[in-house]
């Protein structure tokens, strides 16, 4: 699969939308998708940016990913799909 980057200039009411209104969990489906996030949302520091947010990786590699950024990831399913990824992600809140 190819891994590419939207332009933030593509993405300007999204990333109005997101900063204005936290999101409840922050999910992540691979290192690049977080990394990405970390680009095109100009955050400069992570781990002040995610200090109080609730944050998901789809599996154990992706949550190392955000770990090395400092990050706390509250979420990691024991099976590495969205499905696993979103019923962890409702039982946490549950």
């Amino acid at each position: 699969y190819e891994v590419a980057e939207t332009p933030a200039n593509e993405l300007s009411r999204q990333i109005k939308l997101i900063s204005e209104k936290k999101p409840d969990v922050f999910a992540f489906t691979s290192p690049s998708n977080f990394k990405n996030f970390i680009s095109i949302m100009d955050i400069g520091d992570p781990a002040k940016h995610f200090e109080n947010s609730i944050v998901a990786a789809i599996g154990p590699t992706t949550g190392k990913s955000i770990a090395a950024f400092n990050v706390d990831v509250d979420i990691v399913p024991e099976i590495s799909t969205l499905e696993s990824l979103a019923k962890s992600i409702i039982k946490y809140f549950k």
